[in-house]
């Protein structure tokens, strides 16, 4: 197929061809794919596919939801997909279970659960030279949730029994197998272990009783860097589902109060308030927040857009905010364009005897060349065009979901994210009595991270406010220790561009990749730019520090005493000077074209890495 430079997320919502519910569609085609081998060998031995309507990939997708979906195929009683399955129902099912028979399978959600593993494995196992060595690039992060465990309990009688402590993770990357039971505990994360990919405990009684959290190391950085303090005031969580940071934030506080003599000793006061803009996420939310932190910590989950929180009970006593949105998951191991990542999709063959003209056996559609070499469209015989289902066909398969390639998104995309994420960190900002922001993505692009973070302080003039970014010696421990800061050169090239006159050339300079240290404008220079990169932390995917790719940086606010110069305030945040209004910013976005633009632009965040919910029956 060929390569393309959008993911299969975008090119599925930018197909206007696709009339049904594109996020169910685009769930379904997901789960069909990981299914495609199984499927395709039903298909095959069913001999559904002489069905003269029925192409491969309609098949393949129509199967899954007719054999594999909790709800099966939802589509009505007189359409013809429905009946033709009805009529081979008996041969669908017999050669189904026949093939799970041959791979000791007992149920279909045990079947569910090891083709799922194995994805994973194909996505984090390298295979070594050696007989039986088995290498991987990536392990598997589990965070100990401190509101019901301890990792020594989990050594004694949990998930880690019998687990060998090692070093660190550089130890378990370079002289373990993904199956050798050992763990090692993060150096900079409290209550993260790290242990090989290879050991699945999705069904260990510490897992489903919320006792331990999948939660890579890089996305527990917002919560340890903002660290909530007992006095501080409420917290919100403003781009909450599915909830990993939002029970992380409730398990930092509580230990914030076991450590920190104070009135509230024992119990945080304040609330934590989660917020979700979809509705089946927002109820993902409860649900997770339910499991995770129960009656431990008070979080008000609330299916609202953050542009629009504001006057809720306690909304003015807010003193911290975690803005986490969506963004292109350029850092995500296991997305679209990582190399090993891919799954693979596998396709039905025709019946020797009735492969349709303009097909290959392998139901892939032939194209005519022209003179000049060129593919013309997809012949339909007799009419000099593709008929329907061919066009569904040719369309779908040209989402591409095989690509190998890791192109960088389109500059409009990220230009349109970026856009979108200064709106939300903005309405941060508004709250009179917030003192520190966290901002957060898990993309490895500047133009979502530390531009983001320069234009609100330079561009939107929040640095005047009294806001400024939390030094590196000034953050928590663990998070100052650790060694992969923001990208200088990015952070170079942006101040570098900034405050250009009109028609003076510089402009433009951070759009062409290089700065100059005599052009740096207003007033800025190279230790400035040093010193802002210095306080972002930055992750990266496949380095042998085990993280996926990921940004995060604090801000915090700073008020004038009375030598005029300024202080980073701190306790709860009442004497903080007021932020910004709570209207718009002249020349933003408005809510309203925030929230319809947010799925053009294609938005991703860690509420697309949710496991469950993934039946898509769109036929």
């Amino acid at each position: 197929m060929p390569a393309t430079d959008e993911s299969l997320r975008s090119r599925v919502f930018a197909a206007h061809w696709i009339n049904q519910d594109k996020h169910r569609l685009y769930a379904l085609i997901c789960e069909a794919t990981k299914w495609s081998k199984v499927l395709s060998q039903v298909i095959e031995e069913s001999g559904i596919l002489i069905e003269k309507h029925l192409t491969p990939v309609i098949a393949v997708l129509a199967c899954y939801d007719f054999l594999v979906s909790e709800h099966g195929l939802q589509v009505g009683k007189n359409n013809r997909l429905k009946i033709c399955f009805n009529k081979y129902s008996a041969r669908l099912k017999s050669a189904f279970n026949r093939i799970r028979v041959r791979e000791r399978q007992p149920t279909i959600q045990g079947w569910r659960s090891s083709i799922n593993e194995q994805i994973m494995n194909r996505k984090l196992i390298v295979h070594g030279p050696g007989e039986g060595q088995i290498h991987f690039e990536h392990p598997r992060w589990i965070r100990l949730n401190f509101l019901m465990t301890t990792l020594e309990w989990e050594c004694q009688h949990g998930a880690l029994q019998g687990f060998q402590e090692i070093r660190d993770v550089q130890e378990l990357l370079h002289k373990y197998r993904a199956n050798d039971k050992v763990f090692a505990r993060d150096a900079h994360v409290p209550d993260l272990v790290v242990i090989p990919p290879a050991h699945n405990l999705t069904q260990h009684p510490s897992y489903e009783a919320g006792r331990i959290i999948f939660q890579d190391k890089a996305s527990c950085f917002p919560a340890t860097l903002l660290n909530p303090q007992a006095v501080e005031g409420n917290i919100v969580d403003a781009c909450a589902a599915p909830g990993n940071k939002t029970s992380h934030i409730a398990a930092v506080l509580q230990r914030n109060c076991l450590i920190t003599p104070s009135p509230t000793r024992y119990l945080p006061m304040q609330q934590i308030y989660a917020l979700e803009i979809c509705p089946h996420r927002a109820e993902t939310l409860k649900k997770m927040i339910k499991k995770h932190v129960g009656q431990h910590v008070e979080v008000r989950c609330i299916h609202n857009n953050f542009l629009k929180f504001g006057h809720y009970d306690g909304s003015e006593e807010i003193g911290a905010i975690l803005v986490d949105p969506s963004c292109t998951g350029s850092g995500i191991i296991g997305r679209e364009g990582d190399l090993v990542t891919e799954p693979e999709l596998y396709l039905p063959r025709y019946p020797a005897h009735n492969t349709p003209r303009g097909a290959d056996q392998a139901g892939r559609l032939k194209r005519k060349r022209s003179a000049k070499g060129e593919c013309d469209d997809v012949e339909d015989i007799g009419r000099g065009r593709p008929n329907l289902k061919e066009q569904y066909d040719l369309k779908f398969t040209s989402l591409n979901m095989e690509s190998k390639e890791n192109p960088e998104p389109p500059l409009q995309r990220l230009e349109n994210l970026a856009e979108i994420q200064v709106q939300l960190l903005l309405k941060a900002f508004r709250f009179e009595n917030v003192h520190k922001i966290v901002y957060s993505t898990c993309s490895v692009h500047a133009e979502e991270n530390e531009f983001v973070v320069l234009s609100v302080l330079y561009e939107r003039g929040l640095i005047n406010d009294g806001w400024m970014i939390q030094p590196r010696n000034q953050q928590v421990e663990g998070m100052r220790e650790w060694n992969r800061r923001g990208d200088l050169n990015q952070v170079r090239r942006w101040f570098g561009g900034f405050g250009g006159q009109e028609g003076s050339g510089d402009e433009h300079v951070h759009d062409k990749g290089y700065y100059d240290d005599q052009k740096l404008s207003y007033g800025f220079s190279d230790e400035t730019a040093r010193a802002f990169a210095d306080s972002c932390l930055r992750c990266e995917k496949w380095t042998d520090e085990g993280t996926q790719g990921f940004f995060a940086v604090m801000l915090v606010k700073r008020r004038p005493n009375l030598l005029g110069s300024w202080r980073v305030v701190g306790g709860t945040g009442a004497h903080v000077e007021p932020g910004l209004p709570m209207g718009n910013v002249p020349g933003t976005l408005t809510e309203g074209e925030i929230e319809s633009d947010w799925e053009r632009f294609d938005g991703f965040d860690d509420r697309d890495l949710e496991d469950g919910d993934m039946d898509g029956d769109v036929f």
